[in-house]
């Protein structure tokens, strides 16, 4: 199973060293992110001019900020630029930070994102002219050449994400690999997974890369403490918990009841992340994060591994749980985890 890490700081100045360590370590991949205050698809553009062997993929960008008329060109730069080595990671974020953060209120994002591929291919693949007509994108475009740009190097891929079954079903559908959320790495998570790309006809998607590549996600904090690392993971739980559209994905699990207690807290404190991690059980930490010292970690890591394995996970991407606001921290939690989880010593250690 490939190991990659997703660099989900608001800081750009680590970056360069961060990705040139993944890919010394030999790491596969290195994932970037939207949000409020980050550009996915510039900090691919940055990692990827840093490396020379190092995967690089958004892991998401919002599908529905871009145009994908906007959004093809941007990614086939990238994929040159990087000699076939940039993958597309999509997401529709939710409905709240769609409508206060961007003003758009959607009530089909799903349907929006997969016409928003389909025709994301069609440019792809167009020597001359793209003509267009959905329910969503009305498109005419004279003078393509991408088709001839991208010629002889490896398929630039189409990622979806999700957690719940619509999108799950849809990405599995119509993409070339699904991101899955970090609440879908327990067992039961892993279990509605398979039931789902089990049950999903690829045959009527919008011409994926076969086969299907499942990547998943895992919040990971490492340190010589671990105590502290596992606090920190208990933080980005309490973060995703907060987010009152996920407390579905917990019904009829020992947890059902952990994120109303976390989502009132948050509407009562705000993002006081230590105050609301406190709603968090040991025990959530144990299922849901890869938390505690570098040998603790490694061993989780394994056992992750091996389940994920069982599901058809072919990835398993760390997302770094940080704290502290200043770089250097940030650059050393990550330094720890990529130490500590690196690809080429877990075999060793």
């Amino acid at each position: 199973m490939h190991r990659s890490v997703v660099f989900a700081t608001p800081h750009l100045g680590p970056l360069r060293e961060l990705a040139c360590m993944a890919e010394r370590l030999g790491f596969h991949r290195a994932w970037t992110t939207d949000y409020t205050d980050r550009d996915a698809l510039i900090r691919c553009a940055l990692i990827g001019a840093a490396t020379t062997s190092l995967q690089v993929g958004t892991g998401i960008a919002y599908s529905f900020t871009r145009h994908p008329v906007a959004l093809a060109a941007a990614a086939a730069d990238i994929h040159e630029a990087t000699g076939g080595r940039f993958s597309l990671g999509l997401g529709a974020a939710t409905g709240g930070m769609r409508s206060r953060w961007f003003g758009i209120d959607d009530a089909r994002p799903v349907s929006r994102m997969r016409e928003a591929v389909e025709l994301l291919r069609r440019l792809w693949a167009s020597e001359s002219s793209v003509s267009f007509e959905g329910t969503y994108f009305s498109v005419h475009v004279d003078g393509l050449h991408q088709a001839t740009r991208l010629d002889g190097m490896p398929p630039l891929r189409v990622f979806g994400s999700g957690l719940n079954e619509k999108m799950l079903t849809a990405a599995s559908q119509w993409c070339d690999g699904v991101l899955l959320h970090p609440l879908a790495v327990s067992e039961r998570g892993q279990a509605a997974v398979r039931t789902i790309v089990a049950g999903t006809d690829r045959a009527g998607g919008a011409q994926p890369v076969q086969p299907l590549q499942l990547s998943q996600w895992v919040i990971t904090s490492v340190g010589p403490d671990r105590e502290a690392a596992r606090e920190v993971a208990r933080r980005s739980l309490a973060f995703y918990l907060s987010t009152r559209s996920y407390a579905g994905h917990f019904a009829g699990t020992p947890w059902e009841s952990v994120p109303q207690t976390v989502s009132d807290a948050f509407r009562a404190e705000g993002p006081r992340w230590d105050s609301l991690a406190v709603h968090v059980p040991d025990a959530m930490v144990d299922d849901y994060c890869i938390a505690g010292t570098p040998s603790q970690a490694r061993e989780r890591a394994r056992a992750i591994e091996e389940r994920l394995a069982r599901t058809g996970v072919t990835e398993l991407v760390l997302q770094v749980a940080t704290t502290d606001q200043d770089p250097g921290a940030t650059t050393a939690s990550y330094g720890h985890a990529l130490e500590a989880l690196a690809p080429e010593a877990k075999e060793t250690r």
